[in-house]
């Protein structure tokens, strides 16, 4: 079997990461010249940044940006048309968290959800690539019930969907210090993953940024009542 890759061109690896950046250093930028003796967090407000520039600046020839809610906050994906993945983007030590609390808590993540287009995906890629994961998982649901919940978060363009992707990123001191991509199944389980550190430009270390505390309350569990507000191509 041939060995396995994303279908994701280092182009558009390099416009996630620069949205990202970009998010981090818009958030920065904003509340640099804010000085208060109590600092409770900014995770919410950071995010906004940074979903503001996925949803601007990641489309192309070939992607769409994707304008979703999750409950009640905003959040933005990225359809490739050609290859019909769908992209999301979590803070590494979130997605963590999520799979450790996955089995203990009855809500169902919008991320499970997601990964249901990943079935029977591990048996397309070669073993030697696998990660350790449960092969299927029993959600208590029935097809229809699972189709309409995803018809509720991705409403006509759920037809595009072929598999779902989750981007991670890590920072220390407010430099996005790794990289890269994860398959996921409905258990959470990353059964295969991708190190796009090389996409992290070489003179990214001469940025002195001022370090972002992230606020866990970012990945709030989620029913899937995601309603897709907007849907944004990019212009000639």
């Amino acid at each position: 079997m041939k060995k396995y890759e994303i279908p994701v061109s280092d182009e558009n690896k390099k416009l996630m990461f620069k949205a990202l950046n970009n998010g981090l250093v818009d958030f920065k930028s904003h509340f640099e010249n804010i000085h208060s003796s109590f600092n409770n967090g900014y995770g919410l407000v950071s995010w906004s940044f940074i979903y503001n520039r996925i949803y601007h600046d990641t489309p192309s020839a070939n992607a769409l940006s994707l304008k979703a809610k999750r409950g009640g906050w905003p959040i933005a994906f990225l359809l490739d048309k050609e290859t019909g993945f769908l992209y999301a983007f979590v803070k590494k030590k979130n997605f963590i968290h999520r799979q450790k609390t996955v089995n203990r808590n009855r809500t169902l993540y919008y991320l499970q959800g997601l990964s249901s287009f990943n079935r029977g995906m591990e048996f397309e890629i070669p073993t030697a690539q696998l990660n350790p994961h449960q092969v299927s998982m029993d959600l208590g649901m029935n097809q229809s019930e699972k189709d309409n919940m995803l018809t509720s978060i991705l409403h006509e363009y759920k037809e595009q969907v072929k598999r779902f992707c989750i981007v991670l990123f890590d920072t220390y001191k407010d430099e996005i210090v790794e990289f890269g991509a994860v398959l996921t199944n409905e258990n959470l389980d990353d059964f295969y993953e991708e190190n796009w550190n090389n996409i992290i430009e070489v003179d990214y270390k001469d940025i002195n940024n001022t370090q972002i505390t992230e606020n866990d309350q970012h990945d709030i569990p989620l029913e899937f009542n995601i309603e897709l507000d907007e849907v944004k191509e990019s212009k000639s």
